[in-house]
């Protein structure tokens, strides 16, 4: 593990931990607001020879890069500047992590998977080659796995809402 302290004797940091969690937030943001995040970076590095003020290609990339080259006490500063400008969630219901297996069945075929977050409302399921099954928003489905509260077997009936490379983001018909 790899610790920078502080010089005012404060708690060491585990700059490995804020790392991931920079990389883990910058990679969640809108392409928006990565440009943002990207503008604020620059504005503050004016003096930098890396500086060019320009951003085009791929704003993640050379945020990350960015990150990359701060000093540790910079990257811990700035993982609580970015915490504390997220973008407030749309979701109406917080999502948890929660893994588990299901079996589904869309349009007459059963998927095998895994949820890898739930919520009151929905679920993602993270299935190998969905794309390839010719799935879409919209397609209902019914679902068998386990209730991450109560432990027990659980039947649930929904709609598929987003299709990604790496699965199904299903909002639930009723609330669970």
């Amino acid at each position: 593990m790899i610790t920078y302290s502080k010089p005012s004797g404060a708690k060491s940091i585990n700059i490995a931990a804020v790392t991931r969690e920079l990389i883990s937030l910058i990679l969640r943001l809108s392409d928006t607001a990565k440009k943002q995040v990207l503008h604020a970076i620059n504005d503050r590095r004016e003096n930098d020879s890396e500086n060019t003020g320009k951003i085009g290609g791929n704003v993640g990339v050379q945020l990350i890069r960015r990150v990359m080259n701060m000093h540790p006490e910079k990257r811990y500063r700035f993982l609580g500047e970015l915490k504390a400008r997220r973008e407030p969630s749309k979701r109406i219901y917080p999502r948890k992590e929660y893994i588990t297996p299901v079996h589904c069945c869309v349009k007459q075929t059963l998927i095998k998977g895994f949820i890898t977050d739930i919520s009151r409302g929905g679920a993602f399921i993270d299935a190998s080659r969905i794309r390839e099954l010719g799935f879409s928003s919209g397609d209902p489905i019914i679902m068998n796995f386990i209730h991450p509260t109560y432990k027990t077997h659980l039947r649930a009936c929904g709609r598929i809402a987003r299709l990604t490379k790496k699965g199904l983001g299903i909002r639930f018909d009723d609330l669970l």
